[in-house]
């Protein structure tokens, strides 16, 4: 993580990989969730197509496991994809999504992920972002899911 956080993009995604391959081959599944989340944060900055596919895992393991952080992580990496493609509206609804989750479970951000999260989100802030991000919050887990599953 802390060369995800220092920039070093090949050194992440070097080691994010390797946790990967461990935790499979030791049956973590938790673990490999975690570690393709962190994955798919070096896909988003890349602009590469793995991201979709990684947060798609991410989320499935949350719902798998029933790990709550995982899944605010998930829905917030698919809310950076929504803003990559210039959808507002659904980047606004999968982040006030996370938000809600956090909150109600007591899960704070990170200021480094709270700062990442508001840059990438930053490309498609406005009226339309901010009233999807609080009908965002209404959303049960199911249908958050349902939402960032359409990624």
């Amino acid at each position: 993580m802390i060369a995800f956080e220092q920039g070093d993009l090949d050194e992440a995604e070097a080691r994010f990989e390797e946790t990967i391959a461990l935790d499979r081959a030791h049956g973590n599944e938790w673990g490999s969730g975690v570690a393709a989340d962190n994955l798919a944060g070096v896909a988003l900055e890349r602009g590469d197509h793995r991201a979709r596919e990684l947060i798609r895992d991410t989320l499935a393991v949350a719902e798998r496991v029933g790990d709550q952080e995982l899944l605010a992580f998930g829905l917030e990496k698919a809310a950076v994809l929504a803003a990559l493609d210039g959808d507002s509206g659904r980047a606004g609804r999968l982040a006030g999504a996370a938000d809600a989750l956090r909150e109600s479970t007591g899960i704070e951000r990170s200021g480094f992920d709270g700062a990442w999260l508001a840059r990438h989100l930053g490309r498609v802030g406005g009226d339309e972002f901010e009233t999807a991000r609080l009908a965002g919050r209404e959303l049960d887990a199911e249908e958050a899911l349902h939402e960032a599953r359409g990624a």
